[in-house]
């Protein structure tokens, strides 16, 4: 899927087929797009309003799609670590160009999730379930880590609960022994199911209040991918000296921090980019090893999000019509 000019996905998005490239250079791989996922970020691209932009290609087109998992069916003359066979995703590599049957990448760029002889086991469900690792599950992942400095026992509150990274907190939550409190708009349609994740608490923003209150819980950090009304509410549920951390912005409205509490309680409120600034501050090695982390929790059953599959033959219905969970491409399809 490419577009030339930004603007709605629906309207400048296509299907492109490209030349395929025959010489990869040493210290490339060349990879098979197993499942390659649509996220916020994804779409802000197309749209131009994303600070991060893909190099055009042939013809003035840039590839979108952020995030996957791919099977390596060549490698460079001078790659070590990688061989035909692995199952990789993005490491620290944004726009890659995954909503497309066939990437090349620089070696340094992919993470080796699964070795080429242990793939063929692992059921095709697993496989795709990587494919929402390197962006959703990371971005948790460091959510909880960078933050906060977290306990067992503690609380954290978060809205968008339903997002594949709402998801993702709360069953890495459930892992660390942590309580989540967790906003959503239909409380009645999500509340089985993230409570079937490990959530705690499942409310909205009109009931949280009275929630906590009648619970005498207060969060240590919050997690804000709204904005608006519900950002404030996160705040308030917030202990003295605790984060709100915004990370999205579906409401594209301001964040709000009621000037109160940051004067008599001392709640910070700060960003997390994981594509930029916040990416860059894990070393390798660290992203390497929450990388193995996250594998070993997808590939265990214990992290995993509600999808929607679709064929990428049909790949522009996720522009046009509306899915249950979150948009997955199978490129086998």
């Amino acid at each position: 899927l490419a577009f030339r000019s930004h603007g709605s996905p629906r309207d400048v998005l296509a299907p492109r087929s490209f030349p395929r490239l025959g010489d990869i250079g040493r210290d490339a791989v060349r990879c098979d797009v197993i499942a390659s996922s649509v996220n916020p970020a994804d779409v802000n691209t197309v749209e131009g309003v994303y600070p991060l932009r893909p190099a055009p290609r042939e013809g003035g087109f840039s590839i979108g799609g952020n995030e996957g998992v791919m099977r390596v069916t060549e490698v460079g003359s001078d790659v070590r670590g990688v061989r035909v066979g692995d199952v990789c995703v993005p490491k620290n590599a944004p726009n890659l160009g995954l909503w497309a049957e066939e990437v090349i990448a620089p070696s340094t760029a992919v993470q080796v999730v699964v070795e080429g002889d242990r793939a063929s086991a692992i059921p095709l469900e697993k496989l795709r379930d990587l494919s929402c690792l390197s962006v959703c599950f990371m971005t948790a992942e460091r959510l909880l880590r960078d933050f906060g400095d977290l306990r067992e026992g503690d609380f954290v509150i978060q809205n968008g609960a339903t997002s594949a990274v709402g998801q993702a907190v709360i069953q890495l939550c459930r892992e660390r022994r942590l309580r989540s409190i967790n906003m959503v708009r239909d409380v009645a349609k999500s509340s089985d199911y993230l409570k079937a994740l490990g959530g705690d608490i499942v409310t909205d923003v009109r009931n949280v209040k009275e929630v906590c209150r009648e619970l005498g819980i207060q969060a240590k950090v919050a997690f804000n991918c709204v904005g608006g009304e519900s950002s404030s509410a996160l705040a308030k549920r917030l202990e003295a000296g605790g984060t709100m951390v915004t990370y999205g912005g579906m409401s594209k409205q301001p964040v709000v921090c009621p000037t109160p509490l940051m004067i008599f309680k001392n709640i910070k409120s700060v960003g997390f980019w994981l594509s930029g600034r916040d990416g860059s501050k894990c070393s390798a090695t660290e992203t390497e090893g929450t990388t193995s982390y996250l594998v070993e929790k997808v590939l265990e059953g214990k992290l995993g999000v509600r999808t929607s599959i679709v064929p990428f033959s049909k790949a522009m219905t996720a522009f046009t019509e509306q899915h249950e969970g979150k948009v997955v491409f199978d490129m086998a399809q």
